[in-house]
């Protein structure tokens, strides 16, 4: 399964055949829609940065740096809330599930920012990185055509 991240206004360049995850504290009404099948709208969802930690970014009172710290630590208290030891085994039962899930080729996080600049999909790429998975930002270069429709997903996994 490859892993990459991109943004909401990308989305309409994106193939049917891979699943896009909202990372963010927020969604545009499009996205609370049921009926896309290749996105997942998941409120509360572990991967965003809180939203304390955006109005302290966006009010200039930390530092790239405290913000990359402070994702992280809230990351691994939530994956440790739901159960999971590590993020590893997070990481490793999303891409479990998405390998057996029919019609579904790759896995994009989404947030807002622009390719380029800081955000916290960037630090989540990092991250997974570091951990050995293959996550990058997605590009013209890995947009193909869709050889499927795609078929609404369930996951347990937000």
């Amino acid at each position: 399964m490859k892993f990459y991240t991109s943004y909401y206004a990308n989305f309409r360049h994106i193939p049917k055949d891979f699943m896009c995850i909202g990372i963010s504290s927020y969604f545009q009404d499009y996205f609370k829609r049921t009926d896309i099948p290749n996105f997942l709208y998941t409120p509360n969802n572990v991967l965003a940065p809180s939203e304390k930690l955006l109005l302290a970014m966006k009010k200039g009172l930390i530092t790239e740096e405290q913000y990359e710290y402070y994702y992280v630590q809230g990351l691994q208290e939530g994956l440790a809330r739901m159960g999971y030891q590590s993020e590893t085994m997070y990481y490793e039962a999303l891409q479990r599930e998405f390998d057996n899930t029919p019609g579904v080729s790759a896995v994009v996080f989404l947030c807002y920012e622009k390719p380029g600049e800081f955000c916290h999909r960037n630090i989540l790429s990092k991250r997974m990185r570091e951990l050995g998975y293959d996550c990058r930002e997605l590009t013209s270069e890995d947009i193909r055509p869709s050889k499927s429709g795609g078929n609404p997903v369930q996951s347990e996994l937000f």
